[in-house]
């Protein structure tokens, strides 16, 4: 089993019926297939966790990486783990903002308008702490 994390720029900004049509199918597929994780979503980024078996995961992350909607995809691990961090969700989601933010251990001096691909990249400890929340 392994866990693969990820951040991407939208092309275009997402409506939330966009992020909800997503989800709904992230929910449905990945509940067939065996994946868990957690997608994040601000200021047109995407951060998101996918948990499952090497080969599903793997086949995902090919389908990520081909999607037209967005302009870049970058890998920040693939890693093999005993448990799953998110075993209770086919898909957790939250829509980052200030409220979200507040009160979340390491991210003192971070901001929603931080939550961006360019920030995320060079800074690891802060996805780990939004990635633990």
């Amino acid at each position: 089993m392994i866990q693969i994390v990820y951040i991407s720029s939208a092309v275009a900004p997402w409506s939330t019926e966009q992020l909800l049509e997503l989800l709904q199918q992230c929910l449905k597929n990945n509940s067939a297939r065996g994946v868990t994780g957690m997608l994040l979503y601000g200021e047109d980024t995407f951060l998101q966790a996918l948990e499952g078996d090497d080969a599903v995961i793997d086949d995902l992350v090919e389908k990520i990486a081909r999607d037209p909607r967005h302009a870049k995809v970058q890998f920040l691990h693939r890693r093999p783990i005993e448990r799953r961090q998110y075993a209770d969700w086919s898909m957790g989601f939250k829509r980052i903002s200030e409220r979200e933010l507040t009160g979340i251990k390491g991210l003192k001096d971070f901001g929603a308008k931080d939550f961006n691909f360019d920030y995320l990249v060079r800074n690891g400890g802060i996805v780990d702490a939004l990635m633990d929340h």
